[in-house]
């Protein structure tokens, strides 16, 4: 018999994000809700499931999934890794909707205030919206500045594509290897 009870996602924090609007033709500021997902409430995975569909197969929102999946499965309760979301979704988080979900993302805790970002996975349908520009902006940035609230450290491989992007948020590339990137918080 199961005793672990589980509650769905847990809501973090606002966060500012731009929207664009097709008839002003300018971005505006709209805030979208930062959630910590729960592998193991069903809810919560069968979202992360359907966001694979919602995004596309071949995204590292497949990862996500799989990893979830498997620490669901798992007999001991492993807690370092955390899933999140940024959703534009306002309240029900113990329900959310892959079709509000906009980002998300796979962290491991690697003790204290330290963490590795193992993937982030923005919605493709607002990083390649061509000719049109994405409906969405910040969305990225939105998820690492939530995660830099409350972590002093945060180490990531990036791809040769998104070494701009975190070089754009503060992370620094290491001397031997241009992919391996660390932001630490300034005292």
């Amino acid at each position: 018999m199961d005793n672990n009870i589980s509650f769905g996602a847990n809501f973090i924090r606002k966060i500012p994000i731009k929207q664009f609007s097709y008839e002003s033709k300018l971005y505006t500021k709209t805030t979208a809700n930062f959630v910590e997902l729960n592998p193991f409430d069903t809810n919560d995975l069968n979202t992360l499931k359907k966001t694979i569909w919602e995004f596309g197969d071949d995204t590292y929102a497949s990862n996500i999934y799989n990893d979830a999946f498997y620490l669901n499965n798992k007999s001991e309760n492993i807690e370092f890794l955390n899933f999140f979301a940024l959703t534009k979704q306002k309240t029900g988080f113990e329900n959310l909707h892959p079709d509000e979900i906009l980002g998300i993302s796979e962290i491991t805790e690697k003790g204290g205030k330290t963490i590795n970002l193992n993937y982030l996975q923005i919605d493709p349908h607002y990083l390649y919206s061509y000719p049109y520009p994405p409906f969405f902006k910040r969305i990225g940035s939105a998820i690492l500045d939530c995660l830099k609230l409350v972590h002093n450290k945060i180490t990531l491989c990036a791809t040769p594509t998104a070494i701009e992007f975190y070089k754009k948020n503060g992370f620094k590339s290491l001397e031997h290897n241009k992919r391996l990137m660390v932001w630490e918080r300034k005292v």
